[in-house]
């Protein structure tokens, strides 16, 4: 159950149409899933992705490619070892698909899992 939190806080990230997505390559976001009880925080910079688990303090690291305005993939660097068995030499693909001032609404594939979701972020700073 584990890895479905963590994989759905990656999945992992807002709503108005617009289509700027430069404010959200560096900041603070939240990531709340009401369905899995789950809060993460996402720390990031144009390179590195930081994100902590609220509820149980793990921390993965990820490096960031951006391909795109609006796209980006994620390769784990660190993290638990739980999560470092699932995300392994695998990328994690991020779509934004709209945003708002506060945040966005991203798609999130993760390669060779098949896995594919939609989550919403909110920027806290």
């Amino acid at each position: 159950m584990r890895i479905l939190y963590f994989i759905t806080f990656i999945c992992f990230l807002s709503c108005d149409s617009q289509t700027d997505c430069s404010s959200f390559k560096n900041g603070k976001f939240k990531i709340v899933d009401k369905k899995l009880n789950h809060e993460s925080i996402i720390e990031r910079n144009d390179s590195i992705q930081i994100e902590r688990n609220l509820e149980t303090g793990e921390e993965s690291k990820y490096l960031i490619k951006w391909s795109g305005d609006c796209e980006y993939s994620l390769q784990i660097t660190s993290g638990s070892e739980e999560v470092l068995n699932v995300l392994k030499d695998k990328l994690i693909f991020v779509k934004i698909i709209s945003t708002e001032r506060d945040g966005y609404t991203f798609q999130v594939e993760i390669e060779n899992i098949g896995y594919v979701g939609i989550q919403k972020v909110k920027k806290i700073q």
